[in-house]
């Protein structure tokens, strides 16, 4: 009786080992799958910043303050920066302009295909990427038409268009009221009159992708 006992107590044991090793397996799978989606998503956005940054010390130059210039959030500021288009139009034929809004990581090349869907994954040179590009309806020009939309994710490296949320805080907004935006034929800066945050399309009261002409 008592080698049966024994024997049975065995067998349970084994099949706990047994059960014990299965989840302890799948615990090391399931970290394995995460660690590699994290490092996946790390090397994403690592090789987005490095392409921007390279991208800004071949066609971005500073532009020295002048020393009559005004500061304050009611002062009309010159332009900050000078790109060089002609270097960008030589990598790139799809480039219209450049995005620039002070204090924040949006200091980005502007591209535009004949649809809205090429540069929701590419980069502005077009090599894939999670991170995008910032890139203008097919619809628009910048130059010519009334109203125009820019898109870019909202990466959570606070890269991109990720800072366009900042205009929610009254105070922040109040000190940043332009945004300039370069072309190869003009220099635009805008003043914001309004921020407001959508959830895309789906139920949306205001078909704001829609309004590249103002008197829709």
């Amino acid at each position: 009786m008592d080698e049966r006992n024994t024997e049975k107590q065995q067998k349970t044991k084994k099949k706990g080992d047994l059960l014990l090793t299965l989840v302890l397996i799948i615990a090391i799978a399931v970290f394995c799958y995460a660690a590699f989606n994290l490092f996946h998503i790390y090397t994403e956005y690592k090789k987005g910043t490095d392409e921007y940054n390279h991208i800004e010390q071949m066609a971005v130059t500073d532009r020295a303050p002048d020393a009559q210039e005004v500061a304050g959030p009611e002062a009309q500021p010159k332009a900050p920066i000078n790109v060089d288009f002609a270097s960008l139009k030589s990598v790139n034929p799809d480039v219209v302009g450049w995005v620039y809004v002070n204090d924040t990581p949006i200091d980005y090349p502007i591209v535009q295909k004949d649809d809205n869907a090429y540069y929701i994954d590419r980069d502005w040179e077009g090599n894939h990427s999670s991170a995008g590009s910032i890139f203008e309806d097919f619809r628009g020009k910048i130059n010519e038409t009334e109203n125009t939309l820019l898109y870019g994710h909202n990466m959570g490296n606070g890269s991109m268009f990720h800072s366009v949320k900042s205009f929610k805080e009254e105070e922040w907004g109040r000190q940043h009221i332009y945004f300039e935006v370069a072309t190869l034929e003009k220099r635009y800066l805008y003043r914001i009159v309004a921020s407001s945050v959508l959830n895309g399309e789906d139920g949306a009261a205001f078909d704001y992708w829609n309004r590249i002409t103002l008197n829709q």
